[in-house]
């Protein structure tokens, strides 16, 4: 899957947003998880399907097995969007003349996120870091 890059232009700058989380791609899952909580103190949380979610002061790492499509390594952070819809989010986006945002986990309710939360992903044009925006659902 192909994330193409997008311009931020200040459109997230705000006070409503929070790092939700770090995903992490290991190729020992076990070892990493070990790794975190034996090191630098973190919980484990839960577990979903193969993800393991950690809590490590007020963010959660999440971790799951690497792949050819998803080397070992940091795969992405997630912004928490609490306080905006993602489609209020998205319109801001695309008000600053981005329109390149990509919803990549269509499949709601299983894998990282609970049903209640909706996501998109963009790419830091200059680093190439792939940033999670994740909001819960409107209704």
């Amino acid at each position: 899957m192909i994330i193409k890059i997008v311009q931020l232009k200040g459109a997230l700058e705000t006070s409503c947003y929070r790092v939700d989380h770090v995903h992490i791609y290991s190729d020992d899952v076990e070892q990493t998880v070990r790794f975190y909580k034996e090191t630098v103190g973190a919980v484990e949380l839960r577990r979903i399907g193969t993800l393991v979610h950690l809590g490590l002061s007020n963010v959660r790492l999440v971790v799951s097995g690497s792949s050819a499509e998803h080397p070992a390594g940091i795969g992405h952070f997630a912004i928490g969007a609490d306080e905006l819809s993602v489609p209020t989010i998205k319109s801001k986006l695309n008000a600053v003349a981005i329109s390149d945002i990509h919803t990549l986990n269509a499949d709601q309710g299983s894998g990282e996120h609970p049903v209640q939360y909706e996501n998109f992903f963009i790419r830091d044009p200059t680093s190439g870091v792939v940033i999670e925006v994740i909001s819960p659902l409107t209704k």
